[in-house]
């Protein structure tokens, strides 16, 4: 993994892709959009991130999915950082200690 001080610098010198679903509905999902992100960013040379929610809790209806939760969540985003890691780290936009990524 990189280490977050290498990639904020990283990213202050150049543009930089930070995308990825809005809330993880699947680890199939979320494999397949980080590793089609990666491919094609690195076609391009340019720096990806990737990212998503594991508890989209801003729903209009409480009926509406909202995520895997946390642990299974961090489960998914962990196994899309192992073979994805290139310039790609995987994030959430979940408000949680960031030194949980740093084990």
């Amino acid at each position: 993994m990189i280490a977050p001080e290498t990639l904020y610098e990283r990213f202050q010198q150049a543009p930089f892709i930070f995308a990825g679903p809005c809330v993880i509905e699947s680890e199939t999902l979320v494999m397949q959009i980080a590793e089609t992100a990666k491919t094609i960013c690195e076609a391009h040379n340019i720096p990806y991130v990737f990212k998503a929610s594991f508890d989209k809790a801003n729903r209009t209806s409480l009926s509406s999915f909202r995520g895997p939760g946390l642990d299974e969540g961090l489960r998914i985003l962990e196994k899309s950082k192992t073979p994805l890691t290139s310039p790609s780290s995987p994030t959430s936009t979940n408000r949680i200690k960031p030194n949980r990524w740093l084990k």
